[in-house]
Parts: structure tokens; sequence; C-alpha cells
């Protein structure tokens, strides 16, 4: 039993390790030729150490604040990405967050996003699967995962899809938001991935356990 409980302990540990850094991509663009790419841990890049990209600036016609997380929560086999935007302005703007080095996961895939819009504004949440270690630049992608557009003040919602992937993959958010006049919208949008390693490693030492204490039960 103490052996059982070494490795069931050893499990749970590894499964709660934070996510190994990778290199995050944070991009925007407002379809009139501005825009400002921002490398994790790069230029531009307002947040201490990899992991987090913070950014806040002008671009175009527009002010933007915004936060993305990829490589600080979850595992490699079960990462979450977030990106949360505050932009003021009129027009269009597009906001793309990727990273890289997740794998394998095979299970469902969600895609939440809620906030407030100006009125008559409009956001599709989209999110996208790259096999490969490498983040793409928007556009490019393996096949996409989920897309949806929403409108209201305030809104939300939430898009399931499947990923079977051995790994290394990349995914990323692309959000295109919309004014059809000046104001601010604001909102965050999360994606996360099952994880299927750690489940089927726990799954797989309580099996070997019970066989094990099968064995000593007959025996004795």
């Amino acid at each position: 039993m103490n052996t059982i409980r070494k490795l069931l302990l050893t499990a749970l540990a590894t499964a709660s390790l934070a996510v190994s850094s990778n290199a995050g991509t944070l991009y925007l663009w407002d379809g009139l030729g501005n825009n400002v790419t921002v490398n994790d841990n790069g230029t531009g890049d307002n947040a201490a150490g990899l992991g987090v990209i913070n950014w806040g600036g002008t671009m175009g016609t527009w002010t933007v604040y915004i936060s993305s997380t990829g490589t600080t929560t979850g595992s490699l086999s079960n990462p979450t990405i977030d990106l949360n935007v505050v932009a003021t302005g009129n027009g269009f703007l597009g906001a793309y967050y990727g990273d890289i080095g997740f794998g394998p996961s095979n299970g469902s895939v969600k895609a939440t996003i809620g906030g407030t819009l100006v009125a008559n504004a409009t956001v599709d949440n989209n999110t996208y699967l790259y096999q490969g270690n490498n983040v793409t630049p928007p556009g490019y992608y393996s096949y996409q995962l989920t897309g949806a557009t929403y409108t209201g003040n305030p809104f939300s919602g939430t898009e399931y899809s499947s990923i079977n992937e051995a790994g290394p993959y990349a995914l990323y958010e692309a959000i295109y938001l919309t004014h059809r006049g000046f104001g601010t919208s604001s909102f965050d949008a999360n994606l996360s991935v099952p994880d299927s390693a750690s489940t089927a490693l726990m799954i797989g030492l309580g099996l070997l356990g019970l066989g094990l204490a099968a064995r000593r039960n007959k025996v004795a």
C-alpha cells in the first residue's frame, strides 16, 4: 500500500505542475495598415516574467489595454489561454493571442467569452489549433475549433469542440471587434482543453492499485 500511495502522490504532484514557459505572441490590427506585435517578455510587454503579456497604448484610432495568459495556467495537456481586452475607438479591431508547446490532449474544448459592448457593436470569438510547435500569424491554422458572433450589453457565450492531438501543437484566439460608433467595449475570452494525460495516468494507477490489492488478498 505504501508503494501505491507514493505512486498516487507522485501522479498528483505531476498533474499540478505549472506549464513550462513557452512563447506567447500578441498581435493587434485594425484593417487599415496599423498593427502591433508583442512577444512574451519582449519589447512592449509590461508583464514581468514569462507566461503573461500585458500591453496598453494606441494603434490608429484605437486605445487598447490587453492582458493575455497562456503558460501560467493549466498544464501542457490541459492548457488554458485567456485574452482580456478593453478597447476604445471606432471601426474594426482584431486581437490575436497564441501560444505553443501543448499536448497530448484528447477530449472536449471549451471557449467562453463575456463582457460589455457599445451600442450596435459585434464581437466574433474564434479559436484555432495549429498542428506544430509554432505560433502562426492570423489566417494560418490547421483547423478551427470554435467560432461565434455576439452582441448586446452585457453579453456572454460558450462554445464547445473536440481535440485529439499528440502534440506539440499551438492554440490561439482571434477576436474581431466591430464598433459602428465611438465607444468602449471590454470582454474576457477563455479557451481550455482537457487534461487527458493526467486523467489516464490516475486511472491507470488506480487500476494498478486495485490489482495489487486483489493479488495480496488472494495470497493471504
